[in-house]
């Protein structure tokens, strides 16, 4: 006698039928699930310290009121104009520096201590127009960001802001990048509380920089999870 079959059990079965029809492409799927898992949980993943990425950020990129530590991992807003060669790379308009490595692939880990800060924003962007005025993206750029301003928090892919909400203040941000799995995620250092995870088609062909937009009179330090 016929039956019918349930509308569950009929998605499995032809969810399992693209699965044998694309084999690579349900491994592929796969790999890009675990990685995504691993990034969004990275108290859980024993690999961490052989991800530590050792940034350190760029003087030649740092506006002239910023000063940066011998060790270039230290930042600092100061009131005073610091006489600093006015080279190309540098922001003229914005307090931002870059870090000095770009990433190209593999998967990657900095922290950034920010307990004190009055004001940040911590970025991985692609294709940074930094010269001259108002910080740009080339065309076909991106960038990612999460951003505290008064307590507040938000999150920005490509300029569009969304409101951040913490049930926590972090005091120390890791940001995890994989970059073959299309996967950047920013998160609490000291708990592992995912703060947010974007997720992408593919860092295909761009290099991704750190970035840090930095306002007050506290400093910023970054680290590769020491």
């Amino acid at each position: 006698m016929w039956q019918k079959v349930p509308r569950r059990e009929q998605e499995l079965r032809c969810q399992l039928r693209e699965t044998f029809k694309n084999p690579m492409d349900f491994l592929s799927k796969l790999k890009r699930r675990i990685s995504k898992f691993c990034i969004k949980n990275p108290i859980l993943y024993v690999g961490m310290k052989d991800i530590k990425a050792n940034v350190t950020l760029h003087p030649d990129t740092a506006r002239q009121w910023l000063l940066l530590y011998e060790d270039q991992s230290n930042v600092i807003y100061r009131d005073k104009y610091l006489l600093v060669p006015n080279n190309p790379e540098r922001f003229n308009y914005w307090h931002c520096v870059l870090g000095h490595q770009g990433f190209t692939a593999g998967r990657h880990f900095w922290e950034v201590a920010v307990e004190s800060a009055e004001g940040w924003v911590l970025m991985v962007a692609s294709k940074c127009e930094w010269r001259r005025g108002c910080f740009k993206v080339r065309r076909g750029g991106r960038t990612w960001c999460v951003r505290m301003e008064e307590d507040e928090y938000e999150v920005s892919n490509c300029h569009r802001y969304s409101p951040l909400s913490l049930s926590e203040k972090p005091r120390r941000i890791r940001v995890t990048l994989d970059y073959e799995g299309g996967c950047l995620s920013f998160s609490d250092a000291y708990s592992g509380t995912e703060l947010y995870t974007f997720s992408e088609d593919s860092f295909y062909g761009e290099t991704l920089l750190p970035f840090i937009w930095l306002w007050g009179k506290a400093p910023l330090s970054i680290s590769w999870g020491d």
